[in-house]
């Protein structure tokens, strides 16, 4: 009798969750390591707030000493994670007469099912990716990217910042505007110093940017040689600002057109990640991690229908801090 292809030790909830822990590769805001990540055992987040400063409350066991107590206006504020969750499949037959790519050797069962978790985990990523940049920009959106998550401003009862350039004005000084902005984001930071400044962007606002006229003059102070004919999307600067173009993909919309958000980084838990637990038996009440995967093999031994999850909270804990900039002619 021929062997099974199909090694059960191979489709266990252990390793497909390390496998797909291993394939994962962080996006851009994650690779920024903007957002602090932790693991954490409940599916819910509990935010403080005391005297207008938002701070989180550790959790702890039951029957262990609470949060301490202080005298002090104070709210709270719960997140709850969303569920994030995508299936696929490894059929007997997807090994079927299929050559190993980039060699002669037939298609392994574990190289089918590392293909799969691996586009899952993509898929997953990319879609926290997006909750990442909502967090930041205060308005979490659902992957339609109309069907609204969480308001920040509203659910903390605040307002945005937004200060609008006119970078078609040939007279504006933008290196000041732009230092205004900053100097908004430092009084919501209070004694918090940020080490640097980032500008996600849209490609219209950074269009506009490098042609306004007191942009360009400094631009033409550059060595033409090389400054100049470079494409500078990515590395362009104003008062120590990081101008970076986030440009849009999967059919949503990360910058709205003709804006950018300034980000204040190196702050201390001003943006978080927390990875609840997935809904299985083996990861009820377990330090959460960003990815998980489990099997459960198909009817008449004809392979393994396979799911993914990740079960993420993105917070940016004050949104305020987060000015938005738009190019407009508008006061």
């Amino acid at each position: 009798m021929p062997s099974n292809i199909f090694n059960a030790a191979d489709f266990t909830f252990e390793t497909l969750t390390a496998v797909i822990n291993d394939q994962y590769k962080p996006s851009v805001l994650s690779n920024a390591r903007l957002f602090k990540e932790q693991g954490i055992a409940s599916t819910k987040v509990l935010i403080e707030q005391i005297d207008g400063l938002i701070t989180l409350i550790q959790s702890s066991p039951r029957g262990a000493p609470g949060h301490p107590h202080r005298t002090a206006s104070r709210k709270a504020f719960e997140f709850e994670a969303v569920h994030l969750k995508t299936s696929g499949a490894v059929l007997a037959d997807s090994v079927q007469n299929v050559r190993e790519f980039g060699g002669m050797g037939p298609t392994t069962a574990t190289q089918v099912r590392d293909r799969k978790l691996s586009e899952m985990g993509r898929n997953l990523e990319s879609t926290n990716e997006w909750l990442r940049m909502g967090a930041l920009k205060g308005l979490i959106l659902d992957a339609d990217g109309a069907t609204t998550l969480l308001d920040l401003y509203a659910f903390f009862g605040i307002s945005q910042q937004v200060l609008n350039i006119d970078l078609t004005s040939s007279s504006l000084n933008v290196p000041n505007r732009v230092t205004e902005a900053k100097r908004r984001s430092e009084a919501e930071l209070g004694d918090a110093k940020p080490t640097s400044w980032l500008a996600y962007s849209s490609a219209s606002f950074l269009d506009a940017l490098r042609a306004n006229a007191s942009i360009a003059q400094t631009l033409a102070g550059w060595n033409a040689a090389t400054a100049m004919r470079d494409d500078v999307r990515g590395d362009f600067q104003v008062s120590k600002v990081q101008f970076e173009e986030l440009r849009d993909a999967v059919g949503l919309t990360w910058v709205e057109p003709d804006t950018a958000y300034l980000v204040p980084l190196g702050v201390d838990d001003l943006f978080q990640s927390h990875w609840a637990p997935a809904d299985y038996n083996e990861t009820v009440n377990t330090i959460g991690l960003p990815l998980y995967a489990k099997s459960e093999p198909m009817p008449m031994g004809r392979g393994y229908e396979l799911e993914a999850q990740s079960n993420p909270i993105h917070i940016c804990r004050n949104p305020r801090a987060v000015i938005k900039l738009v190019n407009t002619t508008t006061p």
